[in-house]
């Protein structure tokens, strides 16, 4: 029986928590509707406005082979740096402009319409999925701490550790010499006949909009619900625990949504550390939410998202150090220069 507990640890300990919700769910049905109501406002609010746009302007570029021109312009850095194929270099920008889960679906995309390998785009949707400069500016910077620069700090900060990690996790195979940015010897995959033009004008057509308006709705969709699902989860969870404005809420709200982890940081006081390092650590690991938002935009392209997880535990922590050296090197300064902080 030990033996058998030991084996099926893990799914026991998900089951456990599934029969918890499901008896939260039913004992505590006002603090359900309230938190259905909230996440339903920032799903209205904050998701839908942001995400589908870029959701179908990215579904475009890859329908239309424009990742494939932007690849060819960042070839030597995909290749040379990063170790992946030219193609990578469009995902990598709009992964870093629109955030999460943008990167993630346009690695899924390259790996479906077989412009790169599935071992290429597991690395991919590791790397390009970070929160994005205007969640990070707007909301983190401005609403939170009260300072746009704190978010321009932390979104190098995560762009910088992601680089960091890109580097550190870099495949030791090299490309032949003469064999050029588009022949690798790990990389199975066929490159896009674009990619290997000197010009081309992408194709738009009524039906590659369509498609890419149809594509980016049911992502989006299905990405609301989870932000949805975690958010009632949550609120019954800090409900029932208590602690508002506590540092275990801000770890479990953390743990489960960025939204409301980064709103949990604002109401509460740290000690020993600037209270931006807990936001640089909530918005690098996403929490379980864009997790299941990533797995669900990359569910087609079958891809292995265990180098994405080593990438949301390592990286956030690589920027939190990167963020409290800045801070250090800030009070050092103005100590030196002005006497005071």
């Amino acid at each position: 029986m030990i033996n058998l507990i030991r084996k099926h640890a893990v799914r026991l300990f998900i089951w456990a928590i599934l029969v918890a919700i499901f008896v939260g769910l039913l004992v505590y049905p006002p603090v359900v509707a309230t938190a259905a109501r909230t996440a339903l406002d920032i799903s209205a609010r904050r998701i839908i406005p942001i995400l589908f746009p870029f959701f179908v302007l990215t579904q475009i570029a890859m329908e239309t082979g424009l990742t494939a021109v932007i690849g060819r312009v960042l070839a030597k850095p995909m290749t040379k740096i990063f170790a992946l194929p030219p193609q990578a270099g469009a995902v990598l920008v709009m992964g870093m402009i629109a955030g999460f889960p943008v990167g993630a679906k346009c690695a899924a995309t390259l790996v479906e319409k077989s412009e790169i390998s599935r071992k290429d785009g597991e690395r991919l949707c590791a790397l390009s999925s970070i929160c994005s400069p205007a969640f990070l500016v707007a909301f983190v910077g401005v609403g939170i701490v009260g300072n746009a620069l704190a978010g321009v700090v932390i979104y190098a900060s995560h762009v910088a550790s992601m680089v960091i990690f890109a580097l550190c996790t870099r495949p030791r195979e090299k490309i032949p010499v003469g064999a050029g940015f588009y022949a690798r010897p790990w990389a199975t995959a066929r490159v896009a006949p674009t990619a290997t033009k000197r010009f081309y004008m992408p194709k738009l057509s009524l039906n590659s909009i369509s498609t890419a308006i149809s594509s980016a709705a049911g992502a989006t969709i299905a990405i609301c619900a989870t932000v949805i699902f975690f958010g009632i989860v949550s609120g019954v969870a800090l409900h029932v625990i208590g602690g508002q404005g506590s540092m275990g809420s801000v770890v479990l709200m953390g743990l489960l949504e960025m939204v409301g982890g980064v709103t949990a940081v604002g109401t509460t006081e740290f000690f020993l550390v600037p209270f931006f390092v807990p936001l640089t650590l909530i918005t690098g690991w996403g929490g379980l939410a864009v997790h299941m938002q990533v797995a669900l935009v990359t569910s087609g392209a079958q891809l292995n998202l265990r180098q994405y997880f080593v990438a949301k535990i390592i990286a956030p922590m690589i920027a939190a150090i990167l963020v409290m050296s800045f801070y250090v090197m800030l009070v050092v300064v103005s100590v030196w220069r002005y006497g005071m902080f």
